[in-house]
């Protein structure tokens, strides 16, 4: 795709990257869909040798003990993987610095309901972006897929997944306050289930750095990440999303894939 008129927008993702790097920066690649760019980005052999290592990955991807139906119900195959199962693979399998995945069993829970979002529909007409993300809702739930066909978005909003792993991405001094982070080595079927390894943990973090346990989970058949995989504190987490819409913060500068 094309990137402000850059050109070649995998280039251009190469290029920015690349150059936050020697900039002595240590850049965060934030993947809120199907992986297909970023295993585009990570071709390039000598990129993915010496500029990947330099660069988190943080996604919202896959599902560890639970799936759509929330906590309980079975992992499943989650839309981002499945939709482009060989990208996956591709994307999981570089030597980045560190790889953290928003699963389904975070993502599913985090919901703006009740007196939550009763703030956010009072302070409409107070707060512009408030006002933008709501008239958002009513345009695209009557459009959307059958998940979002039982959405009530005068009460409701949708799963919070990008905002999830967003946070994940800017906030990570936060990261251990809101949830439980597993290290996990794992699989990624043909369906596009992301499958734990028996004896997953032990390896991981007995690693001492990314390289090494890429190193290991290669060895065995699979890729290696950190899956935040419960809450520790939801509550904390949907106020503070509350506080920053209403503040009329739309967060950090962030760029995605």
């Amino acid at each position: 795709g094309k990137v402000d008129g850059v050109g070649d927008g995998i280039v251009a993702a190469r290029r920015l990257l690349a150059e936050a790097v020697e900039e002595g920066h240590d850049p965060v690649l934030l993947c809120l869909g199907p992986l297909t760019n970023v295993a585009a980005i990570v071709e390039d052999a000598e990129w993915r040798q010496n500029i990947a290592p330099r660069v988190a990955l943080v996604g919202m991807q896959g599902a560890v003990y639970s799936g759509y139906g929330g906590l309980g119900s079975d992992p499943c195959a989650e839309y981002n993987v499945k939709r482009d199962v060989t990208a996956a693979r591709a994307a999981f399998g570089a030597t980045w610095r560190s790889i953290s995945i928003a699963p389904l069993d975070i993502c599913i829970p985090a919901k703006l309901t009740g007196a939550r979002y009763a703030k956010l529909v009072a302070a409409r007409s107070e707060v512009p972006l408030v006002d933008e993300l709501l008239s958002q809702y009513e345009f695209w739930q009557p459009r959307a897929n059958q998940y979002a066909s039982s959405l009530d978005v005068a009460c409701e909003s949708s799963v919070l997944f990008d905002v999830v792993a967003t946070a994940m991405a800017v906030r990570p001094s936060e990261l251990d306050t809101w949830v439980q982070c597993e290290d996990l080595r794992f699989t990624v079927t043909d369906e596009g289930v992301t499958m734990p390894v028996a004896g997953a943990r032990s390896v991981v973090r007995g690693a001492t750095g990314a390289a090494e346990a890429a190193e290991a989970a290669e060895g065995a058949g699979a890729y290696s990440a950190s899956f935040a995989v419960s809450w520790r504190d939801l509550d904390a987490f949907l106020d503070e999303v509350v506080v920053r819409l209403l503040a009329g913060d739309a967060g950090e500068s962030t760029s995605g894939c």
